[in-house]
């Protein structure tokens, strides 16, 4: 799948289901993903089944589990500081290492949106 058809799913599935999906670990801290330019990336999935099967391909995060967001909670208690310390969102990153597109918080929440007003 392509990067773009990611997104495009990501947004048509958190549109429908208003719900983002994330990996917790046990001592309460979130994936996330640094950049060799020490920008940082969280990475966030459209549905459960799509963050299990990254548990199930990268050993690295296989302590973890999946954690389900509201739409409304993200944009009332995770974008304020998302913004605040210029971290982007990395939509149904994929593949053993963890890769695909990376976006503003604000951004992808309008493309969201848009997805949202186009069905």
């Amino acid at each position: 799948m392509s990067m773009g058809s990611q997104v495009s799913v990501f947004c048509k599935d958190v549109s429908n289901s208003e719900v983002f999906w994330t990996i917790q670990f046990e001592d309460g801290s979130y994936i996330k993903w640094c950049n060799d330019d020490d920008s940082e990336i969280f990475p966030l999935w459209s549905t459960e089944s799509r963050v299990e099967l990254t548990l199930k391909r990268a050993e690295e995060f296989s302590g973890g589990k999946p954690i389900a967001i509201s739409l409304d909670t993200f944009k009332t208690e995770w974008l304020p500081d998302l913004i605040k310390n210029s971290v982007s969102i990395g939509p149904n990153w994929s593949g053993e290492n963890l890769s695909g597109s990376s976006y503003e918080a604000e951004e992808l929440l309008a493309r969201i949106k848009n997805c949202n007003k186009s069905t």
